[in-house]
């Protein structure tokens, strides 16, 4: 009898245990469907067409710009990753007034339209246009990189291989630390899940604490991962080349960035071999830094280490 009631007491055990499985794996699969491009991957364009303003297939004023300078130091901007030249637009206008620099702010192909136009891009790609437009502004003497987010590994890679002047990183993000509920390296999750998941159904255009700031961010509302699995050689041939970088370098990133965090800020900084380097926390702040509350110390901040640099 004992034998039996233990028995029946084991066979719901497991039954409940099976069932909790279950019911966990159909919740998981739900929520990868409802936040990412698993299985839909032909509405990739349909958030951002219904709610951006076109004119010729870009969406409204959100064109790359140029804003002309009387010396000879020139200054390359480069936005994030699924966003816009508007992310800088306040800090161009600042250096141009300050300095009276010529200041350009670069648009990477495939954004300002729809997602789907990112899809066979990468960051050798952007590369590519990012030296097209070098070559053309030979009337510069020194060149001044910033860049944000994923595009910090063009201006770093940029360093590497070309004169430039001064480095200015703006919530830098080459990659995430290991973090141990999610068993498999970040890296590693790109490479295997990305062609599967197609795209990310982000929750606000941007992390930025701001409201403002969220109301005056241009992005796309859906992230394609593959232009960031076709960009792990390349970012991955950045990092291992890190030290030959000895320019002076200002490193901007906020701890409570929840994309990035610390970590691709603490990875440059403790790599280059620059002899002048900063590296700026701005605690009140999210991962889209040029357009959260602490902005204004940010280019206050750029521009005082510029004048100390030049």
């Amino acid at each position: 009898m004992k034998k039996r009631f233990y028995n029946f007491k084991k066979r719901r055990t497991v039954t409940i245990i099976s069932l909790v499985i279950v019911v966990l794996l159909v919740l998981y699969i739900v929520a990868v469907i409802y936040s990412t491009g698993f299985f839909q991957s032909s509405k990739i364009d349909e958030r951002d067409l219904s709610y951006w303003q076109y004119e010729n297939g870009f969406i409204k004023n959100t064109d790359e710009y140029a804003q002309v300078g009387e010396t000879k130091t020139c200054w390359f901007l480069i936005h994030s990753y699924t966003a816009t030249p508007l992310e800088m637009k306040e800090l161009s206008s600042t250096i141009n007034s300050e300095f009276g620099d010529f200041v350009y702010g670069l648009k990477l192909s495939g954004h300002g339209e729809v997602p789907s136009k990112l899809e066979d891009k990468n960051l050798s790609i952007w590369y590519d246009e990012v030296e097209k437009k070098y070559l053309l502004f030979d009337f510069c003497d020194n060149i001044n990189f910033v860049a944000s987010s994923l595009a910090s590994s063009l201006a770093l890679k940029f360093a590497e291989e070309h004169e430039v002047k001064n480095i200015y990183l703006i919530n830098p993000f080459l990659e995430k630390p290991y973090k141990f509920y999610k068993i498999l390296p970040y890296k590693t999750r790109v490479e295997l899940f990305s062609d599967i998941f197609n795209y990310k159904k982000k929750k606000e255009l941007g992390k930025i604490n701001s409201i403002e700031g969220q109301n005056n961010h241009v992005s796309y509302w859906n992230m394609p991962y593959s232009p960031i699995k076709n960009s792990l050689s390349f970012i991955n041939e950045v990092e291992s080349n890190l030290s030959k970088i000895q320019n002076p370098i200002f490193i901007a990133y906020s701890e409570n960035d929840e994309v990035a965090g610390s970590y691709s800020a603490d990875l440059v900084y403790d790599s280059v071999s620059s002899k002048t380097k900063l590296k700026n926390n701005y605690k009140n702040s999210n991962h889209i830094l040029l357009l959260d509350y602490d902005k204004k110390y940010l280019i206050k901040g750029i521009i005082n280490f510029e004048k100390s640099n030049r």
